[in-house]
């Protein structure tokens, strides 16, 4: 039994044996089953992970690609699938991998990432939009490179002596001395495509007169009322925001309303102005307000010129009562000086009268310089009508109605309790309040108050009566200007002016004697400098009306006589044009005045004779009788001869056009005698009979002759009241009234007088004066004056009466002159075309041979421009002195460029100089993180900056760059023959062919304006080292 034991124990240790051999090799079997199984899953993932990078780098390699055929890193992420996986590409222009800011703001990041499965992989460069050269703080393709205590930060590149420096960064050069040797192919000095800016210099034609004629051409501004009615005119805000957009944003300052603005170009321009409509009277003051006249004139202007321009306004409607009258509309102004309270007048058109009963052509702006009277009422006329102002001045006279105001004075008078008086230019232009009628226009317009308000404009014009409101008088116009255009009652909303620069040749108003010009283009106008009535202009009269023309300073007066030299041999052509006859004033069927005549004729002058030019005037009308006839207006002369200091008789006369004759007066069945006009011929022209109506009544005998050819008129013959004298002729004055007291006579060649207090004085060139109650008409002055107008005949028992109108001067042209033109003046003109006379000459076809064109001048620009993405375009230099110059936009001059006086110039501006760019004392961009605060230089020949501070990229062609004292932040690109700087700070690149010399300054690697997708003539690149995996 042991045995047994034994041998059973034996088996089973042996079998255990056996099966923990078996168990401990399955064990093993299965750990290196396991060990195969991980290998083939670990080789399998990197296979997926090399796929997945290479899939990245595609997409990196077509980043790359579209970069360079669009220039550009604002592009949007792009996706594309390849096979089991995909790819993203990205640019980003601010932030690298992780989200931060790239190293400088011209670079940008583009980023591919794939995935295959769920293996990522991402790969990155970094683009520049400049050359390899530009990623270094210097880079000089020269071996010119001098330094003494200047400090660099970031690499530098140099072929000269870089042993010495003081750097943060490597020195690297090739073959110059000092430095480390660079490992690789060195950045060569960039390629430069300058054809964008050469381009747009070569089409920039030099301006030998200092201005861009083709810049100028056809170039026109027009002033408006900016929005704003009523008395007061427009703020600067309404002024700023109206210009805005156009070529007087920021050009027009505003004191008081009035529209202040800097002539910007010598030369000529044409001035269009519109006076302002009046308003609407109420129901029972119906009748048409007065629209506004429209002038226009070419005046001669110099750059710096401040022109003062008041945009008159609508007069205002009334709702208050029935009863009462429209305002007046303002006049529209325009004068020259430095201040509106001391300018003068160049251009003034007339404001139309408020609506109201008896509304007639008076009531419109009018041509000539005189306010209108106001009207009549439709019942009870209480102390009115207004009467019309004269000389400059507001209307006058005890009215329910607002008077307007003039150029230098405000409408006067009784009655106007809530200050309805129109205000004149000089003292603000304001119109007069409508506590119960219309508002009075901006511009002097006078306010409703019963009757209307008067229209402003160079003198007043009266307001209506009351009751039931009668209708305004128009204002007066002025007009200095050459090839005039003048119409009255023309606009019917608010005033406007429209300025036009018509070129750099002469004009009636170019400054200068008139020498060195061609025929039409320097025609002298002569006028009566602001006078009215029987004494010519003073020399301070004439000073103020020719400043800033062609005869500015070159006129002497001689008690109202101008005289004027001849500036240069040759035929010259004369016009002259006597005065009107004045207006009758009362209300008894007056007759109508005449007008002067016309000569034309040329003659041959010598230089340094003396021409005595005496220029016709229309008569005063200030008389408070209301049976008045009107007084003869005042030939226009010309003559030669000093036998008298005073200018008076000279012995060689040239050239007379007769003045018109006077009105006469009727009564309730009888109609006065028209004044006949200035004669086409030496003897007067004589005025026909007054008008009867019924057997009863009586005409007056019309004018009674002269004292023969070359004499003085006849005065009134016979009359039962005053009469008036005749005109004055070349070899005597005109005779007084040769019956009882009444008119005298026209002098030679002051107007006559009335001497019984009527102040009805006749026109300076010799018209007669018109007497007092029940008076004729006073005779025109001319080389024979024309006859006072006759009375009536007194016949035991029957009534009514008239009498004649005055006789029209003769006119002359001597035998010395030759195409002579004469023209009648028509007999019986309407009031409103009552007008004084002028003379004008056209100096000779080619006085002198043109002048060689000058050297180039330049221009200089002070204050604030706006260019909005416009042009300023220069064909000389040009000076921006204390300027702030707002983009974005370009500055483009054929020449020098030169920025001085704390001159301020935003970013967003290209800067194109076909010669130098200086810069002193000034700031041009505000950063270099884009192009919106940055500039661009283009200097044909040279860059200074001195005591200056510039952000953005400058290219400079040719020349020399030099800083002094400077702050240059940005890229400055110089293939000038010469590159210095001393005592400066440049942060940023630069990138010069000829070296550099260098005192004192630091030079920093810094961030450049982007300029991707730009024509600046750069090519884009991939920075080199910058890719990366992860």
């Amino acid at each position: 039994m042991r045995c047994l034991i034994k041998r059973s124990n034996g088996g089973f240790i042996l079998l255990g044996t056996a099966l923990g051999i078996f168990l401990i090799l399955s064990l093993f079997s299965i750990y290196l089953l396991r060990i195969v199984v991980n290998e083939n899953v670990i080789s399998g993932y990197n296979l997926l992970d090399i796929r997945t990078r290479n899939l990245s780098q595609t997409g990196l390699e077509h980043g790359l690609q579209l970069f360079k055929e669009n220039g550009t890193p604002y592009v949007a992420p792009i996706e594309r699938s390849f096979n089991n996986g995909n790819y993203t590409i990205t640019f980003d222009p601010l932030l690298n991998q992780n989200g931060t800011s790239l190293p400088y703001s011209h670079f940008a990041m583009l980023k591919s990432a794939a995935m295959i499965n769920d293996v990522v992989r991402n790969t990155r460069v970094f683009l520049s939009s400049y050359p390899d050269a530009f990623n270094l703080a210097f880079y000089g393709d020269s071996e010119t490179f001098t330094q003494s205590g200047t400090t660099f930060s970031g690499d530098i590149y140099s072929n000269g002596n870089v042993s010495n420096l003081t750097i943060s960064g490597t020195a690297y050069t090739t073959t110059g001395s000092g430095g480390t040797i660079h490992p690789g192919s060195p950045p060569s000095f960039p390629s430069h495509n300058a054809s964008y800016f050469q381009t747009i210099i070569s089409e920039v034609p030099v301006d030998s007169s200092g201005g861009e004629e083709e810049v100028i051409q056809d170039w026109t501004v027009e002033f408006t009322n900016c929005a704003q009615s009523g008395r007061y005119g427009p703020s600067q805000g309404q002024v700023n925001s109206t210009y805005t957009g156009t070529d007087l944003s920021g050009q027009v300052t505003v004191n008081n309303g009035i529209q202040s603005w800097t002539v910007p170009y010598t030369g000529a321009y044409t001035m269009q102005v519109y006076g302002a409509r009046g308003g609407n009277g109420a129901t029972y003051a119906v009748g048409n307000p007065g629209n506004g006249a429209r002038m226009i004139g070419s005046f001669g202007l110099t750059e710096g010129d401040i022109l003062h321009i008041l945009v008159g306004q609508q007069g205002s409607y009334t709702s208050y009562s029935n009863n009462y009258g429209g305002g007046g509309g303002g006049g529209t102004y325009v004068a020259k000086g430095s201040n509106y309270s001391n300018a003068d007048p160049l251009i003034i058109a007339g404001g139309g009268g408020g609506g109201g009963y008896n509304s007639g052509s008076y009531v419109h702006g009018q041509t000539g310089q005189d306010g209108s009277n106001g009207g009549n009422a439709n019942s009870n006329n209480y102390s009115g009508p207004g009467i019309g102002g004269s000389s400059g001045y507001g209307a006058s006279g005890s009215t329910y109605g607002g008077n307007a105001g003039g150029f230098y004075g405000n409408g006067s008078g009784s009655y106007n309790y809530n200050s309805e008086l129109g205000i004149g230019f000089r003292n603000g232009g304001n119109g007069g309040n409508g506590q119960y009628g219309g508002k009075g226009g901006f511009g002097g317009g006078g306010g409703g108050y019963g009757g209307a308000g008067g229209g402003g404009g160079y003198s007043g014009g009266g307001g209506g009566a009351y009751s039931y409101g009668g209708a305004g008088g128009g204002g007066g116009s002025y007009n200095t200007g050459s090839n005039q255009d003048n119409v009255s009652g023309s606009n019917s909303g608010h005033g406007k002016v429209i300025i036009s620069w018509t070129g750099t040749g002469g004009s009636s108003s170019d400054t200068g004697s008139g020498s060195g010009t061609t025929g039409g283009e320097d025609i002298l106008q002569f006028n009566n400098c602001g006078a009215t009535g029987k004494d010519g202009p003073s020399q301070s009269n004439c000073n103020s009306a020719y400043s800033g023309t062609s005869l500015g300073g070159a006129v002497t007066v001689y008690s109202g006589i101008q005289a004027w030299t001849v500036p240069a041999d040759g035929t010259y052509t004369i016009t002259a044009k006597g005065a009107t006859g004045g207006i009758h004033s009362g209300s008894y069927n007056p007759g109508f005045p005449g007008d002067g005549a016309t000569v034309v004729a040329d003659i041959v002058l010598t230089q340094g004779d003396i021409l005595y030019i005496v220029v016709g005037q229309k008569p005063t009308s200030t008389t408070s009788e209301s049976h008045n006839g009107s007084a003869g207006g005042g030939g226009s002369w010309v003559y030669t001869g000093t036998s008298a200091s005073n200018g008076i008789g000279g012995s060689g006369l040239i050239i007379v056009a007769g003045g018109g004759g006077g009105s006469g007066h009727g009564s309730s069945s009888s109609t006065g005698g028209n004044g006949k006009g200035g004669n086409n011929a030496n003897s007067s022209n004589e005025s026909a009979n007054g008008e009867s109506f019924g057997i009863n009544a009586r005409a007056g005998t019309g004018s009674c002759g002269n004292k023969g050819t070359g004499q003085g008129g006849r005065g009134t013959l016979t009359s039962n009241y005053g009469g008036s004298g005749g005109g004055a002729g070349w070899s005597s004055d005109g005779n007084n009234t040769e019956t009882g007291s009444g008119g005298s006579g026209g002098d030679r060649f002051a107007g006559g007088i009335s001497n019984d207090n009527s102040n009805m004085y006749g026109g300076f060139g010799g018209g007669g004066g018109s007497g007092g109650n029940g008076n004729s008409g006073g005779g025109g002055g001319g080389y024979t004056g024309g006859g006072a107008g006759n009375g009536y005949f007194s016949v035991s028992g029957v009534s009514g009466n008239s009498w004649g109108g005055g006789g029209g001067g003769g006119s002359y042209a001597s035998s010395s002159t030759s195409n002579v033109t004469m023209t009648v003046g028509n007999s019986g003109i309407n009031y409103s075309n009552t007008s004084n006379g002028y003379v004008t000459i056209t100096p000779p076809s080619q006085t002198t041979e043109p002048e060689e064109p000058p050297v180039p001048s330049s221009y200089t620009e002070t204050g604030t421009i706006n260019l909005e993405g416009n042009t300023s375009t220069y064909g000389a230099a040009v000076t921006f002195d204390g300027a702030t110059v707002n983009g974005p936009g370009k500055i483009i001059s054929s020449n020098d460029i030169i920025f001085i006086n704390s001159s301020n110039i935003s970013g967003g501006i290209e800067i194109i100089s076909g010669g130098e760019i200086v810069i002193q004392n000034s700031v041009l961009g505000t950063g270099v993180s884009s192009l919106t605060n940055s500039v661009i230089l283009y200097g044909a020949t040279g860059l200074e900056v001195g005591n200056g501070t510039v952000h953005g990229l400058s290219i400079i062609a040719d020349g020399e760059t030099s800083l002094s004292d400077a702050n240059y932040y940005g890229a400055l690109y110089n293939s000038a023959t010469d590159c210095n700087m001393t005592n400066s700070q440049l942060t940023g690149s630069l990138v010069s062919s000829s070296g550099l010399n260098v005192l004192n300054c630091t030079i920093t690697k810094g961030d450049l304006p982007p300029i991707y997708e730009t024509v600046f003539g750069f090519e884009e690149m991939v920075i080199y080292g910058s890719y990366l995996e992860y």
